[in-house]
């Protein structure tokens, strides 16, 4: 082979060379553009909507009280002498809760009551020995029927005032009348007095529970609209776990009053307890979690994920859909218009995105096939 062949040869090597190396640099120059390129994109995670119920739920605190009581209170005022029973005992009707004992004021009131009483007593006595002998008198025709009637009118007047001094009499020698006895068969849940404490006529000395029945008041929000009368709850602390029933729900200003009615026998007046008050909707909607719903002046809106070519291959954008809410619980809200065939949707974004950009898709394998 001549000269002229090998340089020919050399020349066609170096231009097939140079082809390659620009070809590898070109396939260099581009991967390193798209990561580039890419770095600087919102990384996105999408979902889809969905066909569900609603699930909501609530849990608040509560105190358990009786739910139907009885007071007590002192008849006659005096000093605490002895207390018979203690908080949370169980009391039979009639068994003695407290003994008092008169004040000074009451001892010297009855004094006088009674040394009263001594004379009326000595009155009657001796009208009834004029009247038994003017009867004499009267039946001997001695006095005319007048004079006998007259005296004998004055003694049933004496009778009668003997008998409304001894109901207002407090007989000191009577200690039954100073006892404080359970008006039913109870549980003791609250005692208002000490011993040696000065109560007056008709303060509260007691309070008993009626039956194994007890009465939860807590708060729920202003928004909770989906607790009802009737409805079923739950209760829990670190030593009971029960079922209640809502009784009562009463708007306030700052909260939504719900009554919840248990019957236990374990359970004692005055214990704390988780209430969680939860229901299913009747039906179904369409749904989105919470987080995926955005908002602007014009309203609610999701941002659709779509897929499109582009210049460095196939790429992910989002499009702005409007949507009019309705109804939540605490992970999703209804769609009541504005989404009509499911296509994946921005969930979570770490960057803000608007309308049209270009993000890179996490889960992209969940929604588009390769």
């Amino acid at each position: 082979m001549n000269k002229n062949g090998l340089t020919k040869i050399t020349e066609r090597i170096n231009i097939k060379t140079i082809g390659i190396l620009l070809f590898a640099t070109l396939m260099i120059l581009t991967f390193f553009s798209k990561t580039i390129y890419n770095h600087n994109l919102p990384v996105v995670v999408a979902t889809t909507p969905l066909n569900g119920t609603l699930e909501k739920t609530e849990t608040v605190k509560g105190i358990a009280e009786w739910a139907d009581t009885v007071e007590v209170y002192a008849d006659t005022g005096g000093y605490v002498e002895e207390i018979f029973a203690e908080e949370g005992d169980a009391v039979k009707k009639g068994q003695a809760l407290a003994r008092l004992s008169l004040t000074d004021e009451k001892r010297s009131a009855n004094r006088e009551k009674e040394f009263e009483l001594e004379q009326l007593e000595a009155d009657i006595r001796n009208a009834e020995e004029d009247c038994s002998k003017l009867k004499t008198l009267y039946q001997e025709g001695a006095i005319a029927e007048k004079e006998y009637r007259e005296k004998e009118r004055n003694l049933q007047s004496l009778y009668t005032k003997r008998e409304k001094l001894r109901l207002n009499y407090q007989d000191t020698l009577d200690s039954s009348s100073l006892m404080i006895y359970a008006p039913e068969d109870s549980i003791l849940s609250e005692i208002s007095i000490d011993k040696g404490q000065k109560v007056g006529d008709g303060e509260l000395i007691a309070v008993c529970g009626l039956s194994l029945q007890y009465e939860i008041n807590c708060s729920v929000s202003l928004d909770n609209n989906f607790v009802m009368e009737g409805d079923f709850c739950a209760l829990e602390n670190t030593s009971h776990s029960l079922d209640g029933i809502v009784t009562e729900v009463t708007p306030g200003e700052e909260g939504k009053m719900v009554s919840v009615l248990i019957q236990s026998e374990d359970v004692k007046a005055g214990e704390t307890f988780d209430v969680k008050f939860e229901k299913e909707s009747s039906e179904s909607f369409i749904l989105v979690p919470n987080g995926a719903l955005n908002m602007d002046s014009d309203g609610y809106f999701l941002y659709q994920v779509k897929q499109r070519k582009g210049m460095l291959g196939k790429e992910f954008f989002v499009e702005k859909m409007n949507v009019y809410i309705g109804d939540n619980d605490a992970k999703n809200t209804v769609i009541s218009d504005g989404i009509t065939f499911f296509e994946p949707i921005v969930l979570i974004s770490d960057k803000e995105i608007k309308e049209g950009d270009i993000v890179i898709l996490d889960n992209e394998g969940d929604f588009f096939a390769e």
